[in-house]
């Protein structure tokens, strides 16, 4: 009995610290600062409660199971970095297209970025950037809740739940002030998209997209933004202190208890809790601990569940408007894309 206490005050312990992640994670300046003051804080919790010892910290992926999400969500996350060095994608047409499209081929947060150096206003940025973040289910490195959660699984369900967000976000003609775009950017983002279907093909692609992309965009060196990158470094890494204290044990035995008596409204249940997870902690940190939370749930080895844990994932961050420095504007539908999305869910 003891040491089902011990469990689960380290698991309270570090899921308020999680949580805490929300507190600032909507400010765009702060949020890295805030997110590496919590991870400094989680590292000292868990070496004074015995979770982590300091020389095994750098094992830590490797003992949680963990080392092949950490690297696909670094890869995405600096993939897009590299990508908005590169420069904009040349997609010709209406916002309404061209905005979830930069979502699937970029990644939600760079389109976001990109997107949104071309709006008109901040209005027209927060459009743009939920319209991204709608494409971004199109494709596997378009967020990283498809890249963790998506393997495997039939993630092309959620195009019509993409298209329908892309709708709620509603972008309009005069929202984007285009500016060429270039070709070669474009196919390399749309080679490496599509080569991230094949799992097997996922960290190369990345790799080597990665490196494609700084190469086209080494002289806008003095342009790079590695916020993203830390952001999706440092949460990622609260979310494995929060694995190793034995958070995601207590999530899977949470879903399938609930699953028991809930009946049908487990699915937009789970959505809904998914969307507030990635609310607070963030789209990569909350991917990285919903993924360790799946191998440990019996029940969700099929795909109705665990496609409801990553619609809400995706759509439940506020990156892409944070990025754009639009949350202000876009709020409003950010939430009509969650309501959307747990009624899509519940009809799976």
């Amino acid at each position: 009995m003891s040491q089902i206490t011990d469990l689960g005050w380290n698991a309270i312990a570090f899921g308020l610290l999680l949580t805490a992640v929300g507190a600032l994670g909507w400010h765009r300046r702060l949020r890295v600062l805030w997110a590496l003051l919590l991870l400094g804080g989680a590292i000292g919790l868990g070496l004074g409660r015995g979770i982590l010892v300091v020389s095994d910290l750098w094992l830590l992926p490797l003992h949680a199971d963990l080392v092949r999400p950490l690297l696909l969500v670094a890869g995405w996350a600096a993939f897009g970095v590299a990508a908005r060095l590169a420069g904009p994608l040349h997609l010709p047409g209406p916002p309404i297209v061209i905005a979830p499209l930069a979502g699937a081929l970029l990644g939600e947060l760079p389109a976001a970025a990109l997107l949104s150096t071309m709006a008109a206003d901040r209005s027209a940025a927060a459009r743009l950037s939920l319209a991204a973040a709608a494409g971004g289910l199109l494709g596997r490195v378009g967020d990283p809740a498809l890249l963790l959660l998506g393997e495997g699984r039939p993630i092309w369900t959620l195009i019509p739940l993409a298209l329908a967000c892309a709708v709620v976000a509603s972008p309009r003609p005069e929202d984007l002030q285009t500016e060429p775009g270039s070709l070669v950017v474009t196919a390399v983002a749309a080679t490496t998209a599509l080569a991230a279907l094949v799992p097997a093909l996922t960290l190369p692609a990345l790799g080597a997209g990665i490196v494609t992309m700084a190469v086209l965009g080494r002289e806008q060196i003095r342009e790079l933004r590695p916020a993203p990158l830390t952001w999706t470094l440092f949460t990622a890494a609260l979310a494995l202190c929060g694995v190793a204290a034995g958070l995601p044990e207590g999530l899977a035995l949470g879903i399938e208890q609930a699953g028991g008596f809930l009946g049908d409204l487990a699915t937009p249940a789970v959505a809904a809790a998914a969307a507030l997870i990635s609310t607070l902690l963030g789209g990569s940190g909350s991917a990285v601990l919903l993924a360790a939370t799946l191998d440990r749930a019996l029940s969700l080895r099929g795909d109705e569940l665990p496609l409801a844990m990553m619609a809400g994932c995706a759509m439940g961050g506020l990156g892409p408007l944070v990025v754009a420095g639009a949350l202000r504007e876009g709020w409003r539908r950010w939430l009509g894309q969650i309501a959307l999305t747990v009624v899509f869910v519940s009809l799976l």
